[in-house]
Protein backbone atom coordinates (compact mmCIF):
# COMPACT_ATOMS: atom_id res chain seq x y z
CA UNK A 1 0.00 0.00 0.00
CA UNK A 2 1.58 3.72 -0.88
CA UNK A 3 1.35 6.64 0.99
CA UNK A 4 -1.41 7.96 -1.42
CA UNK A 5 -3.50 4.57 -0.46
CA UNK A 6 -3.48 6.04 3.31
CA UNK A 7 -6.03 9.52 2.91
CA UNK A 8 -8.79 6.59 1.15
CA UNK A 9 -8.71 4.05 3.34
CA UNK A 10 -9.17 6.71 6.28
CA UNK A 11 -12.21 8.53 4.56
CA UNK A 12 -13.34 4.58 4.39
CA UNK A 13 -13.04 4.16 8.02
CA UNK A 14 -14.83 7.59 8.82
CA UNK A 15 -17.83 6.01 6.50
CA UNK A 16 -18.54 2.77 8.22
CA UNK A 17 -18.06 4.59 12.29
CA UNK A 18 -20.75 7.11 10.75
CA UNK A 19 -23.10 4.06 10.11
CA UNK A 20 -22.21 1.68 13.04
CA UNK A 21 -22.76 4.62 15.68
CA UNK A 22 -26.22 5.07 15.42
CA UNK A 23 -27.08 0.95 15.11
CA UNK A 24 -25.08 0.91 18.18
CA UNK A 25 -27.33 3.39 20.18
CA UNK A 26 -30.28 2.04 18.89
CA UNK A 27 -29.13 -1.49 20.05
CA UNK A 28 -28.22 0.06 23.23
CA UNK A 29 -31.53 1.55 23.31
CA UNK A 30 -33.73 -1.57 22.61
CA UNK A 31 -31.83 -3.64 25.33
CA UNK A 32 -32.42 -0.98 28.14
CA UNK A 33 -35.41 -0.62 26.90
CA UNK A 34 -36.25 -4.36 27.04
CA UNK A 35 -34.67 -4.80 30.14
CA UNK A 36 -37.01 -2.17 31.39
CA UNK A 37 -40.20 -3.70 30.21
CA UNK A 38 -39.35 -7.20 31.32
CA UNK A 39 -38.19 -5.77 34.45
CA UNK A 40 -41.99 -4.31 34.52
CA UNK A 41 -43.68 -7.64 33.21
CA UNK A 42 -41.81 -9.40 35.93
CA UNK A 43 -42.64 -7.55 38.99
CA UNK A 44 -45.86 -5.19 37.75
CA UNK A 45 -49.03 -6.42 39.22
CA UNK A 46 -51.94 -6.78 37.01
CA UNK A 47 -55.28 -7.24 38.39
CA UNK A 48 -57.43 -10.44 37.06
CA UNK A 49 -60.76 -10.91 37.19
CA UNK A 50 -63.35 -13.54 36.03
CA UNK A 51 -66.11 -12.15 33.78
CA UNK A 52 -69.28 -13.79 33.86
CA UNK A 53 -72.80 -12.35 32.61
CA UNK A 54 -75.63 -12.92 34.04
CA UNK A 55 -78.86 -10.62 34.82
CA UNK A 56 -80.70 -9.23 37.95
CA UNK A 57 -83.27 -11.77 39.81
CA UNK A 58 -85.61 -11.18 42.47
CA UNK A 59 -84.37 -12.50 46.05
CA UNK A 60 -88.25 -13.17 47.46
CA UNK A 61 -90.79 -15.16 45.51
CA UNK A 62 -93.76 -13.95 43.78
CA UNK A 63 -97.06 -13.70 45.58
CA UNK A 64 -100.06 -15.60 44.25
CA UNK A 65 -102.74 -13.75 45.21
CA UNK A 66 -106.15 -16.33 46.00
CA UNK A 67 -109.03 -15.67 47.41
CA UNK A 68 -110.81 -18.73 49.75
CA UNK A 69 -114.38 -19.32 48.61
CA UNK A 70 -113.93 -17.73 45.23
CA UNK A 71 -117.08 -16.01 42.97
CA UNK A 72 -118.49 -14.55 40.13
CA UNK A 73 -116.01 -11.70 38.57
CA UNK A 74 -117.50 -8.06 39.04
CA UNK A 75 -114.33 -6.01 38.15
CA UNK A 76 -111.09 -5.76 37.32
CA UNK A 77 -109.68 -3.33 38.00
CA UNK A 78 -105.76 -3.93 37.45
CA UNK A 79 -103.97 -4.58 34.42
CA UNK A 80 -100.79 -7.11 34.46
CA UNK A 81 -96.93 -4.41 34.52
CA UNK A 82 -99.50 -2.20 36.85
CA UNK A 83 -97.32 -1.01 40.13
CA UNK A 84 -100.07 -1.16 42.92
CA UNK A 85 -99.97 0.28 46.50
CA UNK A 86 -100.64 -2.29 49.51
CA UNK A 87 -104.32 -2.53 50.26
CA UNK A 88 -105.35 -1.74 46.83
CA UNK A 89 -108.16 -3.31 44.97
CA UNK A 90 -107.42 -5.45 42.15
CA UNK A 91 -110.83 -7.41 41.58
CA UNK A 92 -114.19 -7.17 42.80
CA UNK A 93 -116.29 -10.18 43.26
CA UNK A 94 -119.96 -9.62 42.95
CA UNK A 95 -121.32 -9.77 46.53
CA UNK A 96 -125.30 -10.35 45.76
CA UNK A 97 -126.16 -14.00 47.25
CA UNK A 98 -123.21 -12.72 50.08
CA UNK A 99 -125.51 -9.59 51.24
CA UNK A 100 -129.04 -11.72 51.02
CA UNK A 101 -127.08 -14.80 53.52
CA UNK A 102 -125.61 -11.86 55.70
CA UNK A 103 -129.18 -10.41 55.72
CA UNK A 104 -131.30 -13.81 56.73
CA UNK A 105 -128.51 -14.46 59.06
CA UNK A 106 -129.25 -10.57 60.99
CA UNK A 107 -133.18 -11.60 60.97
CA UNK A 108 -132.34 -14.78 62.27
CA UNK A 109 -130.22 -13.28 64.97
CA UNK A 110 -132.38 -10.40 65.58
CA UNK A 111 -135.29 -12.83 66.15
CA UNK A 112 -133.90 -15.08 68.35
CA UNK A 113 -132.34 -12.07 70.63
CA UNK A 114 -135.70 -10.48 71.17
CA UNK A 115 -137.30 -14.18 71.56
CA UNK A 116 -134.35 -14.72 74.41
CA UNK A 117 -135.74 -11.53 76.10
CA UNK A 118 -139.23 -13.15 76.43
CA UNK A 119 -137.25 -16.12 77.78
CA UNK A 120 -135.55 -14.93 80.17
CA UNK A 121 -138.43 -12.77 81.48
CA UNK A 122 -140.32 -15.98 81.95
CA UNK A 123 -137.81 -17.66 83.41
CA UNK A 124 -137.13 -15.20 85.89
CA UNK A 125 -141.18 -14.74 86.10
CA UNK A 126 -140.83 -10.60 85.67
CA UNK A 127 -143.69 -8.96 84.99
CA UNK A 128 -142.64 -7.29 81.62
CA UNK A 129 -139.26 -8.45 78.99
CA UNK A 130 -136.77 -6.24 79.44
CA UNK A 131 -134.95 -6.06 75.61
CA UNK A 132 -130.88 -5.58 75.54
CA UNK A 133 -130.18 -1.71 74.25
CA UNK A 134 -128.55 -2.86 71.08
CA UNK A 135 -131.40 -4.21 70.05
CA UNK A 136 -133.60 -1.19 71.72
CA UNK A 137 -131.44 0.94 69.05
CA UNK A 138 -131.89 -0.93 66.46
CA UNK A 139 -135.52 -1.18 66.73
CA UNK A 140 -136.04 2.70 66.64
CA UNK A 141 -134.04 2.32 62.84
CA UNK A 142 -135.43 -0.74 61.61
CA UNK A 143 -139.27 -1.25 61.86
CA UNK A 144 -139.47 -4.81 60.95
CA UNK A 145 -137.26 -5.36 64.66
CA UNK A 146 -139.88 -3.49 66.07
CA UNK A 147 -142.50 -6.03 65.00
CA UNK A 148 -140.23 -8.84 65.92
CA UNK A 149 -140.16 -7.46 69.58
CA UNK A 150 -144.00 -6.74 69.39
CA UNK A 151 -144.74 -10.03 68.90
CA UNK A 152 -142.52 -11.51 71.62
CA UNK A 153 -144.53 -8.78 73.92
CA UNK A 154 -148.07 -10.65 72.52
CA UNK A 155 -146.58 -13.97 73.20
CA UNK A 156 -145.30 -13.49 76.65
CA UNK A 157 -148.61 -11.75 77.62
CA UNK A 158 -150.63 -14.50 75.81
CA UNK A 159 -148.62 -17.11 77.69
CA UNK A 160 -149.21 -15.22 81.21
CA UNK A 161 -152.48 -15.11 80.64
CA UNK A 162 -152.62 -18.29 79.85
CA UNK A 163 -151.05 -19.31 82.68
CA UNK A 164 -152.80 -17.56 85.05
CA UNK A 165 -156.13 -18.63 84.03
CA UNK A 166 -155.12 -21.78 84.69
CA UNK A 167 -153.96 -20.99 88.10
CA UNK A 168 -157.06 -18.91 88.47
CA UNK A 169 -159.17 -22.04 88.12
CA UNK A 170 -157.12 -24.01 89.93
CA UNK A 171 -157.63 -21.52 93.11
CA UNK A 172 -160.93 -21.49 92.49
CA UNK A 173 -161.52 -24.91 92.85
CA UNK A 174 -159.42 -24.69 96.16
CA UNK A 175 -161.42 -22.41 97.52
CA UNK A 176 -164.43 -24.19 96.71
CA UNK A 177 -163.10 -27.24 98.14
CA UNK A 178 -162.42 -25.80 101.25
CA UNK A 179 -165.89 -24.58 101.50
CA UNK A 180 -166.73 -27.78 101.05
CA UNK A 181 -164.96 -29.22 103.65
CA UNK A 182 -165.68 -26.32 106.09
CA UNK A 183 -169.25 -27.68 105.69
CA UNK A 184 -168.16 -31.09 106.09
CA UNK A 185 -166.30 -29.77 109.53
CA UNK A 186 -170.00 -28.11 110.49
CA UNK A 187 -172.30 -31.76 110.10
CA UNK A 188 -169.18 -33.24 111.80
CA UNK A 189 -169.94 -30.80 115.03
CA UNK A 190 -173.55 -31.60 114.82
CA UNK A 191 -172.87 -35.18 114.37
CA UNK A 192 -170.58 -35.27 117.27
CA UNK A 193 -173.22 -33.07 119.66
CA UNK A 194 -176.36 -35.72 118.48
CA UNK A 195 -173.28 -38.31 119.52
CA UNK A 196 -173.21 -36.35 123.06
CA UNK A 197 -177.13 -36.53 123.37
CA UNK A 198 -177.62 -40.30 122.11
CA UNK A 199 -174.60 -41.14 124.57
CA UNK A 200 -177.08 -39.47 127.30
CA UNK A 201 -179.83 -40.44 126.37
CA UNK A 202 -179.01 -44.29 126.00
CA UNK A 203 -177.27 -43.77 129.57
CA UNK A 204 -180.52 -43.01 131.05
CA UNK A 205 -182.51 -45.78 129.07
CA UNK A 206 -179.49 -48.32 130.80
CA UNK A 207 -181.08 -47.37 133.98
CA UNK A 208 -184.33 -47.36 133.70
CA UNK A 209 -184.38 -51.04 131.69
CA UNK A 210 -182.36 -52.10 134.71
CA UNK A 211 -185.28 -51.28 136.90
CA UNK A 212 -187.57 -52.66 134.66
CA UNK A 213 -189.29 -49.33 133.68
CA UNK A 214 -188.15 -49.28 129.70
CA UNK A 215 -188.71 -52.17 127.03
CA UNK A 216 -185.90 -53.28 124.92
CA UNK A 217 -187.65 -51.65 121.93
CA UNK A 218 -186.49 -48.15 122.52
CA UNK A 219 -183.13 -49.32 123.60
CA UNK A 220 -182.28 -50.74 120.23
CA UNK A 221 -183.62 -47.91 118.46
CA UNK A 222 -181.52 -46.06 120.09
CA UNK A 223 -178.03 -47.52 120.01
CA UNK A 224 -179.25 -48.01 116.22
CA UNK A 225 -179.14 -44.04 115.96
CA UNK A 226 -175.66 -44.09 117.73
CA UNK A 227 -174.05 -46.55 115.06
CA UNK A 228 -175.61 -44.20 112.48
CA UNK A 229 -174.26 -41.40 113.86
CA UNK A 230 -170.87 -42.65 114.08
CA UNK A 231 -171.25 -43.66 110.62
CA UNK A 232 -172.02 -40.64 109.45
CA UNK A 233 -168.92 -38.98 111.16
CA UNK A 234 -167.10 -41.46 109.59
CA UNK A 235 -167.75 -40.47 105.94
CA UNK A 236 -167.55 -37.00 106.69
CA UNK A 237 -164.25 -37.52 107.53
CA UNK A 238 -163.28 -39.36 104.74
CA UNK A 239 -164.63 -36.76 102.20
CA UNK A 240 -162.58 -34.19 103.84
CA UNK A 241 -159.88 -36.39 103.61
CA UNK A 242 -160.39 -36.01 99.95
CA UNK A 243 -161.53 -32.81 99.52
CA UNK A 244 -158.06 -31.93 101.21
CA UNK A 245 -156.13 -34.19 99.00
CA UNK A 246 -158.00 -32.39 96.20
CA UNK A 247 -156.78 -28.89 97.77
CA UNK A 248 -153.26 -30.69 97.78
CA UNK A 249 -153.34 -31.39 94.29
CA UNK A 250 -154.62 -28.32 92.89
CA UNK A 251 -151.69 -26.27 94.51
CA UNK A 252 -149.41 -28.94 92.91
CA UNK A 253 -151.18 -28.34 89.73
CA UNK A 254 -150.48 -24.58 90.69
CA UNK A 255 -147.02 -25.33 91.34
CA UNK A 256 -146.21 -27.38 88.90
CA UNK A 257 -147.57 -24.96 86.26
CA UNK A 258 -144.96 -22.25 87.69
CA UNK A 259 -142.40 -24.49 87.45
CA UNK A 260 -142.87 -25.51 84.28
CA UNK A 261 -142.63 -22.32 83.04
CA UNK A 262 -139.54 -21.59 84.05
CA UNK A 263 -137.79 -24.92 83.40
CA UNK A 264 -139.18 -24.80 79.89
CA UNK A 265 -137.93 -21.67 79.54
CA UNK A 266 -134.66 -22.52 81.38
CA UNK A 267 -134.08 -25.46 78.81
CA UNK A 268 -135.09 -23.40 75.80
CA UNK A 269 -132.52 -20.19 77.17
CA UNK A 270 -129.96 -23.09 76.70
CA UNK A 271 -130.63 -24.14 73.35
CA UNK A 272 -131.42 -20.58 71.76
CA UNK A 273 -128.01 -19.13 73.35
CA UNK A 274 -126.25 -22.08 71.51
CA UNK A 275 -127.77 -21.50 67.95
CA UNK A 276 -127.46 -17.34 68.63
CA UNK A 277 -123.46 -18.34 69.38
CA UNK A 278 -123.66 -20.67 65.75
CA UNK A 279 -125.56 -17.75 64.09
CA UNK A 280 -123.04 -14.72 65.41
CA UNK A 281 -120.11 -16.76 64.34
CA UNK A 282 -121.88 -16.90 60.60
CA UNK A 283 -123.13 -13.36 60.73
CA UNK A 284 -118.89 -12.85 61.05
CA UNK A 285 -118.00 -15.37 58.14
CA UNK A 286 -120.65 -14.02 55.52
CA UNK A 287 -119.21 -9.97 56.77
CA UNK A 288 -116.01 -11.99 56.03
CA UNK A 289 -116.91 -12.87 52.55
CA UNK A 290 -118.42 -9.24 52.01
CA UNK A 291 -115.30 -7.77 53.26
CA UNK A 292 -112.73 -9.99 51.25
CA UNK A 293 -115.24 -9.58 48.26
CA UNK A 294 -112.82 -6.83 47.17
CA UNK A 295 -109.51 -8.90 46.34
CA UNK A 296 -106.56 -6.54 47.66
CA UNK A 297 -102.64 -5.86 47.74
CA UNK A 298 -100.75 -7.04 50.47
CA UNK A 299 -97.96 -5.45 49.76
CA UNK A 300 -96.43 -2.92 47.53
CA UNK A 301 -95.79 -4.67 43.85
CA UNK A 302 -96.00 -4.78 40.34
CA UNK A 303 -98.24 -7.36 38.64
CA UNK A 304 -96.82 -10.07 37.16
CA UNK A 305 -99.61 -12.21 35.83
CA UNK A 306 -103.32 -11.49 36.24
CA UNK A 307 -105.39 -14.25 36.18
CA UNK A 308 -108.66 -13.36 36.04
CA UNK A 309 -109.63 -11.65 32.56
CA UNK A 310 -113.10 -11.88 31.88
CA UNK A 311 -115.97 -10.18 33.91
CA UNK A 312 -118.92 -13.08 35.11
CA UNK A 313 -116.46 -15.61 35.05
CA UNK A 314 -116.23 -17.67 37.90
CA UNK A 315 -113.38 -17.79 40.12
CA UNK A 316 -113.11 -21.31 41.97
CA UNK A 317 -112.83 -21.38 45.35
CA UNK A 318 -109.05 -21.14 46.61
CA UNK A 319 -108.17 -19.90 43.01
CA UNK A 320 -105.25 -17.35 41.93
CA UNK A 321 -106.59 -14.35 41.53
CA UNK A 322 -102.72 -12.10 40.36
CA UNK A 323 -99.34 -12.85 40.93
CA UNK A 324 -97.64 -9.86 42.24
CA UNK A 325 -93.86 -9.28 42.53
CA UNK A 326 -93.75 -7.46 45.90
CA UNK A 327 -91.45 -3.50 45.26
CA UNK A 328 -89.09 -2.54 46.04
CA UNK A 329 -87.90 -5.43 45.22
CA UNK A 330 -84.52 -7.27 47.24
CA UNK A 331 -82.69 -7.45 44.14
CA UNK A 332 -79.34 -9.39 43.53
CA UNK A 333 -77.24 -10.23 40.54
CA UNK A 334 -77.15 -14.14 39.32
CA UNK A 335 -74.41 -14.70 36.51
CA UNK A 336 -73.29 -18.10 35.03
CA UNK A 337 -69.50 -18.74 35.76
CA UNK A 338 -67.52 -21.04 33.15
CA UNK A 339 -65.94 -24.09 35.17
CA UNK A 340 -62.40 -23.22 34.20
CA UNK A 341 -63.10 -19.86 36.06
CA UNK A 342 -64.63 -21.03 38.99
CA UNK A 343 -62.09 -22.13 41.19
CA UNK A 344 -61.42 -18.44 41.84
CA UNK A 345 -63.91 -17.33 42.35
CA UNK A 346 -65.74 -17.40 46.24
CA UNK A 347 -68.03 -15.77 48.83
CA UNK A 348 -66.33 -12.43 49.70
CA UNK A 349 -64.98 -11.81 46.96
CA UNK A 350 -65.42 -8.32 45.32
CA UNK A 351 -66.94 -7.70 41.83
CA UNK A 352 -67.54 -4.76 39.96
CA UNK A 353 -70.90 -5.08 37.99
CA UNK A 354 -71.87 -3.07 34.37
CA UNK A 355 -75.57 -2.50 33.49
CA UNK A 356 -75.39 -1.76 29.94
CA UNK A 357 -79.63 -1.19 29.77
CA UNK A 358 -79.42 1.84 31.90
CA UNK A 359 -80.50 5.11 29.76
CA UNK A 360 -77.15 6.96 31.28
CA UNK A 361 -74.12 8.48 29.01
CA UNK A 362 -71.96 5.77 30.46
CA UNK A 363 -71.80 2.32 31.82
CA UNK A 364 -70.59 2.79 35.18
CA UNK A 365 -69.09 -0.03 37.10
CA UNK A 366 -71.11 -0.63 40.39
CA UNK A 367 -69.07 -2.63 42.85
CA UNK A 368 -70.53 -5.64 44.72
CA UNK A 369 -69.89 -9.20 46.36
CA UNK A 370 -70.24 -12.20 46.08
CA UNK A 371 -72.64 -13.84 48.25
CA UNK A 372 -73.23 -17.45 46.51
CA UNK A 373 -71.68 -19.61 45.14
CA UNK A 374 -73.55 -23.00 43.55
CA UNK A 375 -72.22 -26.61 45.17
CA UNK A 376 -72.71 -27.93 41.93
CA UNK A 377 -72.62 -27.21 38.32
CA UNK A 378 -75.70 -26.34 36.05
CA UNK A 379 -76.07 -28.32 32.65
CA UNK A 380 -77.90 -26.40 29.75
CA UNK A 381 -78.65 -29.11 27.12
CA UNK A 382 -81.11 -26.78 25.19
CA UNK A 383 -78.18 -24.67 25.21
CA UNK A 384 -74.97 -26.94 24.93
CA UNK A 385 -73.00 -25.25 27.76
CA UNK A 386 -72.05 -25.64 31.67
CA UNK A 387 -72.07 -23.18 34.38
CA UNK A 388 -72.07 -22.23 38.12
CA UNK A 389 -74.66 -19.99 39.41
CA UNK A 390 -73.12 -17.12 41.40
CA UNK A 391 -75.04 -14.20 43.33
CA UNK A 392 -73.60 -11.11 43.62
CA UNK A 393 -75.20 -8.69 46.23
CA UNK A 394 -74.65 -5.50 47.65
CA UNK A 395 -74.34 -3.62 44.53
CA UNK A 396 -73.74 0.18 45.07
CA UNK A 397 -75.68 2.18 42.11
CA UNK A 398 -74.78 5.43 41.12
CA UNK A 399 -76.00 8.60 42.37
CA UNK A 400 -77.68 9.56 39.61
CA UNK A 401 -79.25 5.85 39.13
CA UNK A 402 -82.73 5.29 41.21
CA UNK A 403 -83.66 1.78 42.52
CA UNK A 404 -86.88 2.41 40.59
CA UNK A 405 -84.72 2.10 37.99
CA UNK A 406 -83.51 -1.80 38.43
CA UNK A 407 -86.13 -4.63 37.44
CA UNK A 408 -85.70 -8.11 37.15
CA UNK A 409 -84.23 -9.71 33.83
CA UNK A 410 -82.06 -6.71 33.20
CA UNK A 411 -78.39 -7.91 31.90
CA UNK A 412 -75.50 -7.41 33.24
CA UNK A 413 -71.67 -7.78 32.55
CA UNK A 414 -70.01 -9.03 36.33
CA UNK A 415 -66.02 -8.98 36.74
CA UNK A 416 -65.43 -11.23 39.78
CA UNK A 417 -61.78 -9.95 40.94
CA UNK A 418 -59.46 -12.81 41.53
CA UNK A 419 -56.54 -11.29 42.24
CA UNK A 420 -53.47 -9.80 40.89
CA UNK A 421 -50.58 -11.63 38.82
CA UNK A 422 -47.51 -9.66 36.56
CA UNK A 423 -48.01 -9.80 33.19
CA UNK A 424 -45.15 -12.33 33.11
CA UNK A 425 -47.29 -14.93 34.50
CA UNK A 426 -50.05 -14.17 31.82
CA UNK A 427 -47.54 -14.62 29.32
CA UNK A 428 -45.46 -17.74 30.70
CA UNK A 429 -47.99 -19.64 32.97
CA UNK A 430 -49.56 -21.60 29.37
CA UNK A 431 -46.76 -22.31 28.35
CA UNK A 432 -45.09 -23.88 31.93
CA UNK A 433 -48.58 -25.54 32.19
CA UNK A 434 -48.79 -27.19 28.83
CA UNK A 435 -44.80 -28.09 29.57
CA UNK A 436 -45.27 -29.68 32.53
CA UNK A 437 -48.23 -31.34 31.17
CA UNK A 438 -46.25 -32.94 28.47
CA UNK A 439 -43.46 -34.32 31.02
CA UNK A 440 -46.44 -35.76 32.56
CA UNK A 441 -47.60 -37.96 29.48
CA UNK A 442 -46.85 -41.06 28.41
Amino acid sequence: MSDRDIPALRRKLLDVTSYTRPIMAGGVLLIAFGLVFGGGAAYAPIEGAAVAAGNFVARGQNQKIQHLEGGIVAEILVNEGDLVRRDDVLIRLDITQAQAELRRLTNEFNSGSARLARLLAERERKARIAYPDWLLERARRDRGIALLMADQDMEFAARQESRATQISILEQKIKAAEAEIEGYRAQARSLQESQALLDEEMAALDTLQGKGLMGSERIFRTRRELVENHGRQGQIAAVIGTTELTIQENRGQIAKLHKEGVEEAAIEVVDLRLQLGKTAAEIETAQDIIRRSEVTAPTDGIVVTRHVNTLGSVLAPGGEVVELLPQPADLVIEVEVMPADIDRVHPGQKAAVQVAALDIPYAPMMPGTVEYVSADRTIDEAKDKEYYIVRISDVALPDDVDDSRIYPGMQVEAFIETGSRTFAQYLFEPLWLGFRRSLREK
